[in-house]
C-alpha cells in the first residue's frame, strides 16, 4: 500500500457512559427520582455488582405490574429496560452481579412471554450479542435456557432462513 493511500477509520462506539448517559436522560421523566438512583447510581454501572440493586427493583416492578394487570407499564418501557440491562451485562463480570442479571433477566423475558410480546429486531440486537458474550461463564445452563428464550421471544424465521429466502 502506497503511503499516500487513505484508509477510512471507522466510526468509534460510543463510551459506555455516554450510552448509560443518554439512557438515563430518556428515562428521567418517565420514572421517580428514588428509582433513577437506584437504576442509575452516581459513578454508573462499572460493575455488574453496581446493577444488583436495580435488577431488585425492576424485578419487584415486573412482578407488581404482572400482579395489578398494569403490564401496559412496563410493556412501554421494554427498549429502555433491554438498554438497562445491556449496560449491566457489558460492565465488569463479577459472578453476584451476574446473578442478579440473569435472574432478573429471566423474569423479564418469563413477564413477556406470558404477555405475547415479541422482541423486535433491534430490541433482541441490543440482547442477544451480550447473552452470547456471557456464555463463557460459569453460568452457561442458566445462559443458553435465556438465549433459547430471546430466540423464541424473536420472530424465530428471522434467526433461521434457508438459503435463496427472504426473512
Amino acid at each position: 500500500m502506497k503511503q499516500r493511500d487513505h484508509i477510512p477509520e471507522y466510526p468509534e462506539e460510543p463510551l459506555h457512559i455516554d450510552v448509560f448517559k443518554a439512557l438515563k436522560k430518556t428515562w428521567s421523566s418517565l420514572i421517580p427520582s428514588e428509582t433513577m438512583q437506584v437504576l442509575f447510581p452516581t459513578n454508573g454501572i462499572l460493575k455488574q455488582d453496581d446493577a444488583i440493586d436495580g435488577c431488585t427493583l425492576l424485578t419487584r416492578a415486573v412482578s407488581l405490574s404482572a400482579e395489578n394487570g398494569e403490564q401496559n407499564i412496563i410493556l412501554e418501557q421494554v427498549d429502555l429496560i433491554i438498554r438497562w440491562i445491556s449496560i449491566a451485562l457489558c460492565s465488569r463480570n463479577q459472578t453476584s452481579g451476574l446473578e442478579a442479571l440473569l435472574h432478573f433477566l429471566h423474569e423479564f423475558i418469563s413477564f413477556l412471554h406470558n404477555e405475547s410480546y415479541q422482541l423486535l429486531d433491534s430490541e433482541s440486537a441490543m440482547l442477544l450479542p451480550y447473552i452470547i458474550e456471557r456464555a463463557g461463564s460459569a453460568k452457561v445452563s442458566v445462559i443458553i435456557y435465556l438465549f433459547y428464550d430471546v430466540v423464541i421471544m424473536h420472530r424465530v424465521n428471522n434467526f433461521f432462513v434457508k438459503s435463496g429466502e427472504v426473512p
